[in-house]
């Protein structure tokens, strides 16, 4: 079996980066390890690991780039497990499969606990295709600006977007948030004011684009 290689990080160094090929998986053995995505152009810490926690165990056993960045918040010594290695643990040790386990559950439930908003995963443009036709983009005239009352979306978008109402209140905030509309007013009377709600799809497309390129950028 491939041995574990002891490695040392200094503060604030980069372990690896969230898009990138991973082959490793890696087991702290002093020091804490912040893990992060970034979404929106925006950090959002998943948790700081510390002694005997596991992290980086995803993309060496399905092949696929890192879904986060993992960074050392103090002086950190980190085993390197790479992935023949990893194979033969899994496969002598049951322990360390529940080891890997109990991390994945972990870092599930810390992304459940955040919003992230992305335009690839909240569906934006879905959302906007929705709007607009509320707005009544569709008919013969169309208003230079809308005003849809929240209560009416909210019957509508939970199923397009698969999410409950509450999720789905907090992507139209992000959306709000990145200037696509303005919600206005309190609690049951909250509305939706969207200028040119002819434009709204194509202008939530180039947000998403500018999404993309920028997620790329730094993960290059």
């Amino acid at each position: 079996m491939t041995p574990p290689l002891l490695k040392t990080f200094h503060p604030s160094q980069l372990i690896f980066r969230e898009g990138l090929p991973g082959s490793s998986t890696y087991v702290v053995r002093t020091g804490t390890v912040e893990i992060s995505v970034l979404r929106g152009g925006k950090k959002h810490v998943l948790a700081f690991l510390g002694e005997g926690e596991i992290f980086g165990e995803m993309a060496p056993f399905d092949g696929g780039l890192r879904s986060a960045t993992a960074c050392a918040s103090t002086a950190c010594e980190i085993w390197c497990v790479r992935t023949e290695g990893l194979q033969q643990m899994v496969e002598q040790s049951p322990q360390f499969v529940q080891a890997i386990f109990q991390a994945l559950v972990r870092r599930v439930r810390a992304l459940d606990r955040i919003i992230v908003p992305s335009p690839d995963a909240d569906g934006w443009v879905a959302i906007a295709h929705v709007l607009e036709l509320l707005a009544g983009v569709d008919q013969d005239q169309c208003p230079v600006t809308a005003n849809i009352p929240l209560p009416k979306v909210l019957r509508r978008l939970p199923d397009v977007v698969g999410r409950d109402e509450a999720m789905t209140k907090q992507i139209l905030s992000n959306m709000a948030e990145a200037g696509l509309f303005r919600i206005v007013g309190f609690l049951d009377s909250e509305t939706l004011v969207v200028e040119h709600p002819a434009s709204l799809v194509e202008r939530t497309r180039f947000r998403e684009l500018q999404s993309r390129r920028r997620v790329q950028e730094e993960a290059a």
